[in-house]
């Protein structure tokens, strides 16, 4: 198993008492509250159901993989990461049928929506983070799927606590976190108006690019 150095279920941030650690089922009344605060795109949909069945799922599923960080044992943030990304989606069909036809619903409206001149334009970020984005093609795709693949879906703090060191430490916690699970590639799309996301992706060694409305951004942890 590709174990990082130093990587623990517990990791303390700072000295204020904040600690990240890995979802449990007794944080689930909790989390799930805390997404219906901040309400996350997931698959496209922002649904309170969608997010408890997934919640649900990390618990007894190792390719939903949930990070929270809390501070005095209140959640302040989380992250979402599915591994095989399309794997877990073709077993999500048959746990929760009716959750899939609404995203299957919704993914064929956007679709008819897009047009042909929309879906062909790269994203245009503000100039102050081009330098963060390269130009060169790397020829993977969010698309990609394997054991060793994983998709990060979702990272959220609340308010308080963003643009803080808590942020960087809480992404590299992550990155142990998934290298311990045998991941190898970690991808994630970027909002290119979200300056802040794109520095934080950055530091943490991912490599930017633009695709289409959003920014890809991938690290291969065996280089990192």
């Amino acid at each position: 198993m590709n174990k990082r150095p130093g990587y623990s279920n517990f990791h303390r941030i700072d000295s204020e008492g904040v600690v990240c650690r890995l979802f449990h089922k007794d944080d689930l009344s909790e989390i799930s509250k805390l997404m219906e605060v901040i309400k996350p795109d997931i698959a496209g949909l922002h649904s309170q159901k969608l997010y408890d069945a997934i919640c649900a799922d990390a618990l007894s599923d190792k390719r939903i993989v949930i990070v929270v960080a809390e501070e005095q044992s209140r959640l302040i943030g989380f992250n979402l990461t599915i591994i095989d990304r399309n794997r877990y989606w073709r077993s999500f069909i048959f746990k929760h049928p009716h959750l899939a036809w609404k995203i299957a619903a919704h993914r064929f409206l956007r679709l008819l929506r897009v047009s042909p001149d929309r879906e062909a334009t790269d994203a245009a970020e503000p100039k102050d983070v081009s330098k963060y984005i390269t130009s060169t093609p790397s020829g993977l795709s969010w698309k990609d799927s394997s054991p060793d693949i994983a998709k990060l879906v979702m990272t959220a703090l609340t308010k308080k606590y963003r643009g803080r060191r808590i942020s960087v430490e809480f992404g590299a916690y992550i990155l142990d976190v998934l290298a311990h699970h045998g991941v190898r590639r970690v991808d994630t799309k970027i909002d290119p108006n979200n300056t802040p996301s794109i520095r934080l992706t950055y530091g943490l060694g991912f490599r930017i690019e633009r695709r289409g409305e959003h920014l890809f951004a991938t690290i291969d942890l065996d280089q990192n």
